[in-house]
């Protein structure tokens, strides 16, 4: 077959390769079982990577698979959601493609030196009585594909062949084995003869290795697992694999034949055609029905775990207050009674003393209150609850939190915190450590018990019940985040519809009391002061006085409300940011530096500060505009026309300015962000510049960004000095031609009192017009960060919302044909990898540099994900799990792994509320507790930038200690134990032996490796070696005795 699919497409001139018509030539190889066949220029070969998918749609073509398997796939037609393993195709498979469904589309995964060979099926299938030279523009290729189908029995039976291969992987893709069913009642279907089924009986047809067979009712109606077949009269063949059965429905009698026999009498290419989108809405079918499976178990499994809770509840408390105590059901209804410190009665009895699972159960109901209240909504399937008991009541509202995916942080009570608003919280007793719910409502906290008892007003009494220690919620950022900037102020802005209302409110009645100054100006100087009316002039004047005074008051309570409104959007917005940047895979960071990502995150206080400022500039100047301009049409139309095209003059020279100055303000950002950058790399990279004597250069290299930013800002300096300029000059000039015309053309247009009216507010009005175009202008500035939050924002975060929790692992791993690569058309770091360790295995993996144990632990932690293969855990795939709940039950000590700038205590401890004894027992077992015994201030010792007061060893068991702290189920070491002496590391051993955790070590050490049950040696991205490290070492020709023997010397 080594010119098959080598040709142009007759209709375009192009290979059947990628859509652009590119594609590679053909190969000199061909698998079976088309090799007997000898057709020329067919099509081309289509490259396929493992990392590129391909869509297996459209309506006439066939996939030949040569060199490698194809994994089949079900995608979500729209590009997103999980993809669905569906079967595998083997080299020399003929596909026929399927349509493009409505929610779903079939897809293809290459392994590693898988191509696939795009062809039309007109090419290899005619059409039932379709002439070739219909179907072709060259001469060569009527004779060529009537040859191909006409001439050899061998050709017809080789392309048979293939399409039965195709066809089978397909049938077997979409349709779930049926149960199996006793002799009796099973008719076996023989090609080339008819089969009658009676009631209660199914066909099956005789097993072949890849064989499918066709079958057409002749009398009756019969149908398969998917579907009723075609009738009678319709003529139909449908294809049958291994697994199928037929069944009457109640009784038919069926034909059966071949592919080769349908190739042969020209009605293949039909039947195909008819099938495929039958064989689309099978596996579309099968998807749903999977679908609806999987939430089915999720939903049984909560549901059960939530009965069995709510009665093992209602059964204590039942045991303890068996008369009095409510059902189960009523701590949904905590109720809206309100009464004061001094009426509350103290908690029952039950909550004073409650059981582990009573603290558990009490602890969600709260949680669950202080989301609602907060305006977050947590999956249901999330809500699962660890009822592991912990002492820290602060720590267990934190677990459960977490498990309901809600970010939370512990904040601390002090002064008069109940009399400001900090949001919902959740609070303790000191009393039982009981979690309560501290609600704001009209202005006042209110506590509420989640048992349904009254709830209380927070005061000072109430609040010296409580412990210093609370939780506070804050809402995530949405996965599909749409218009960037459309999300950051529908988020940000969300609970601040009552400052906007006083924001709107307050500045629409200073406006209109700002109406006051014109009118009265215009009274006072043009009527009272010529007819000498003191009395008048006097009411005047403390009118105006005291309009100023009440538009004062309304100024307040505007700037309050723009303070309100800026501090909650800073907050909601930063910690929204921070949130999904923490939240986002590894991979994306190592596309941005720690510079861009620092300067996006925190430019959203500067987004926060312009946005108020602009907000409240532009809502009063459009209202000033407006309403003097309404005033001046009042006064004289044409005069407020000619004033409206005075202001349109100066808010378009404003414009332009404010549009050359706005791309000054883009460049700027730009350079900002690189020199934010550069600084960041330079500290951090200042020893290293200093042994290297390059301060200077390094300087140099800053210094060149830093003069270009200097240059830009005195560009947007200028352009600001020309708009006040301007304001400057053209407000009175404007002035001037109004007056001109009012003693010229226009002197009796108005009286004296009128004219000093219209000219005060024409001059309000193009003031206002200048601030309008300048906050807008100023506000333009921002558009550039939210440039760069746009990538944040716009990457789905590592965990998605349909992620499942894995539960309490066992520690059983397993890597099923992992295959990885760094770059689409790099070479395979991992290759074809499987292994399987057991709980509380200790593993070994070791191998030359470079040989991919540091990507193979990568994928172990989901850091990275195979583009073939699968990681499991417990048997679950990891990527379909909820990651962050993975890597909290692993304890992990990568290569050159570095200490946080803090206390040794803290670094140990990270940001879980873990007792001192407990820290003190984990540096006992990294063997760290003698050297923090030395230190000047023992565990609150600081340690500087990358703990660089400690030396190598030390900081490997900082980090060890901070590893071992959680007492994990598995444990992943990397290089971890490099610099420890033989004493240090035998402790290190001996502590997590007594773990009895799976541990997966990479190490070149010898004494490392030896002591491991199981040793895997990696070469080229693959497993060369596996087993107990004494058979290995027995084997002189591998790789692990050659390994050892260098050590040894």
């Amino acid at each position: 077959m080594t010119e098959l699919l080598s040709g142009p497409d007759p209709d375009t001139g192009h290979g059947y390769g990628h859509p652009d018509g590119t594609g590679t030539d053909a190969v000199a190889h061909r698998p079976d079982p088309l090799d007997s066949v000898q057709p020329a220029h067919y099509g081309r070969m289509w490259e396929l990577a493992s990392t590129d998918p391909s869509t297996l749609a459209g309506d006439d073509t066939l996939w030949l698979v040569t060199g490698g398997a194809l994994d089949l796939f079900a995608a979500d037609a729209g590009g997103r959601g999980h993809w669905r393993f569906l079967g595998r195709a083997e080299p020399g498979a003929l596909l026929p493609s399927l349509p493009h469904g409505d929610r779903h589309v079939l897809t293809g995964r290459a392994t590693p030196g898988c191509a696939l060979y795009r062809v039309r099926t007109a090419e290899l299938i005619p059409a039932p009585n379709e002439p070739h030279d219909q179907r072709h523009d060259e001469p060569h290729s009527t004779s060529q594909s009537d040859a191909f189908i006409t001439s050899t029995a061998s050709s017809r039976s080789a392309l048979a062949a293939a399409l039965d291969a195709g066809l089978s992987a397909l049938l077997d893709a979409v349709r779930q084995p049926p149960p199996p069913l006793p002799p009796e009642r099973t008719v076996r279907i023989t090609p080339d003869a008819h089969t009658e089924l009676g009631a209660h009986q199914s066909g099956a047809a005789a097993p072949s290795a890849g064989a499918v067979t066709w079958i057409r009712v002749v009398s009756g109606q019969a149908g398969t697992d998917d579907g009723t077949l075609p009738p009678p009269e319709a003529g139909r063949f449908t294809p049958m694999g291994a697994h199928d059965r037929v069944r009457g429905e109640p009784t038919a009698v069926v034909a059966a034949c071949t592919t080769s026999r349908l190739l042969s009498d020209g009605s293949l290419r039909r039947h195909l055609d008819d099938f495929r989108p039958h064989l689309m809405s099978a596996l579309s079918r099968r998807v749903i029905e999977e679908d609806r499976q999987d939430e089915a178990r999720l939903t049984a499994g909560r549901r059960a775990r939530e009965a069995a809770l709510d009665q093992a509840v209602h059964a204590l408390r039942e045991h303890v207050r068996p008369s009095s105590v409510p059902g189960p059901d009523t701590r949904r209804n905590p109720g809206p009674r309100t009464t004061t410190a001094a009426s509350a009665s103290a908690p029952s009895s039950s909550a004073r003393s409650p059981t582990a699972a009573q603290a558990e159960h009490a602890a969600a109901v709260v949680v669950e209150m202080v989301a609602e209240a907060a305006g977050i909504t947590a999956s249901p399937t999330h809500r699962a609850v660890d009822h592991a008991p912990h002492p820290d009541p602060v720590h267990r509202i934190v677990r459960i939190a977490r498990t309901a995916r809600l970010p939370s942080r512990p904040v601390d009570l002090t002064g008069t915190w109940w009399r400001t608003d900090i949001g919902p919280l959740v609070g303790f007793l000191r009393e039982g450590d009981t979690p309560v719910a501290l609600l704001r409502r009209r202005g006042h906290y209110e506590m509420a018990d989640p048992s349904g008892g009254p709830r209380v007003r927070v005061t000072a009494r109430t609040a010296g019940r409580l412990r210093t220690r609370a939780v506070t919620f804050y809402r995530p950022l949405p996965d599909d985040t749409g218009n960037v900037t459309r999300l950051l102020f529908s988020y940000g802005l969300h609970g601040c519809r009552a400052d906007l209302l006083r924001l709107t409110a307050a500045g629409l009645a200073a406006v209109a009391l700002g109406l006051l100054v014109p009118i009265a100006t215009g009274q006072v100087l043009g009527r009272f002061v010529p007819d000498g009316q003191r009395p008048l002039i006097i009411q005047t004047c403390l009118a105006v006085i005291v309009a100023g005074l009440v538009a004062m008051g309304f100024g307040i309570v505007r700037n309050l409300a723009v303070l309100r409104i800026e501090g909650r959007f800073e907050t909601t917005v930063q910690a929204g940011v921070w949130d999904r940047l923490l939240r986002l895979p590894a991979s994306f960071f190592g596309r941005y530096s720690t510079g861009e990502l620092a300067g996006a995150a925190l430019g959203v206080s500067r987004i926060g500060e312009v946005v108020s400022g602009v907000a409240m500039t532009v809502v009063q100047a459009v209202l000033l505009v407006a309403v003097n301009f309404a005033l001046q049409l009042w006064y004289s139309p044409p005069l407020a026309l000619l004033s409206a095209t005075m202001v349109a003059l100066s808010a378009a020279v404003l414009s332009v300015i404010g549009a050359r100055e706005l791309t000054w303000h883009r460049r700027l950002a730009k350079l900002d962000n690189a020199l934010t950058n550069k600084v960041f790399q330079t500290l951090r990279g200042l020893p290293k510049l200093r042994v290297a004597a390059a301060e200077n250069y390094a300087y140099a290299h800053w210094a060149r960004d830093f003069v270009e930013s200097q240059r830009i800002r005195r560009r947007v300096r200028r352009l600001q000095n020309a708009v006040t300029a301007f304001g400057a000059a053209y407000v009175p000039f404007c002035t001037f031609i109004l007056l001109a015309l009012l003693a010229g053309p226009a002197r009796d247009a108005m009286p004296v009192d009128g004219i000093l009216t219209f000219t005060v507010s024409f001059t309000t009005q193009l003031t206002a017009t200048a601030q309008l175009v300048t906050a807008l202008t100023s506000a333009g500035a921002v558009i550039p960060l939210f440039g760069r939050l746009e990538p944040i924002l716009t990457q789905p975060p590592e965990i998605s919302e349909n992620s499942r929790h894995p539960g309490e692992l066992t520690g059983a791993i397993d890597v099923r044909g992992a295959t990885f690569r760094y770059s689409p058309d790099g070479p395979p770091v991992l290759d074809d990898v499987t292994l399987r360790v057991r709980p509380g295995e200790f593993v070994a993996v070791v191998g030359p540099s470079g040989c991919g144990k540091s990507t193979l632990l990568r994928l172990l932690l989901g850091f990275a994900a195979p583009e073939s293969g699968s990681v499991h855990y417990d048997g679950q795939d990891l990527a379909a799990l909820d990651l962050t709940a993975v890597r909290r039950q692993c304890g992990v000590v990568l290569q050159h792994a570095q200490p946080f700038t803090g206390t040794v205590l803290s670094n140990i401890r990270g940001a879980e509320a873990y007792s001192l004894d407990e820290v003190r027992e984990a540096a006992r077992m990294a063997g760290l507790a003698d050297d923090i015994a030395q230190l000047p201030m023992g565990l609150h010792t600081v340690l500087s930038d990358n703990g660089s007061t400690f030396s190598a060893g030390q900081r490997q068991r900082l980090m060890i200690a901070q590893a071992l702290i959680r007492r994990p189920r598995i444990l992943f070491l990397d290089e971890a134990t490099s610099a420890l002496d033989n004493h240090t590391q035998r402790i290190v051993t001996e502590s997590t032996r007594a773990l009895r955790a799976t541990r997966v070590v990479i190490a070149h050490r010898l004494s490392t490796i030896m002591e491991a049950d199981r040793v895997i040696v990696l070469s080229e991205g693959r497993i060369v070696q596996s087993g107990p490290p004494d058979e290995l070492l027995a084997d002189a020709t591998g790789l692990f005795h050659h390994f050892v023997r260098r050590q040894v010397r």
